[in-house]
């Protein structure tokens, strides 16, 4: 939210969270963020994220009942 940006909330969760699964044995971590959400990726970019591959979300909708469509 914007309200909560730039108070250093999300460095210290991903900080403490990368911490913690390095305290578990992980080798390596993984997130997936929207492209667009320019502020979460300067953040993970702080971290030493890098992109591997890009997604995107297919939509499906229903035709309105009465368009006479079938």
């Amino acid at each position: 939210h914007p309200d909560y940006r730039n108070r250093g909330i999300g460095k210290e969760l991903v900080a403490r969270l990368l911490q913690w699964g390095g305290a578990q044995g992980a080798a390596a971590c993984y997130l997936q963020v929207v492209q667009s959400n320019a502020p979460a990726n300067r953040l993970y970019d702080k971290f030493g994220f890098e992109d591997i591959y890009t997604y995107w979300y297919r939509v499906k909708r229903r035709a309105p009942a009465d368009s006479g469509g079938d």
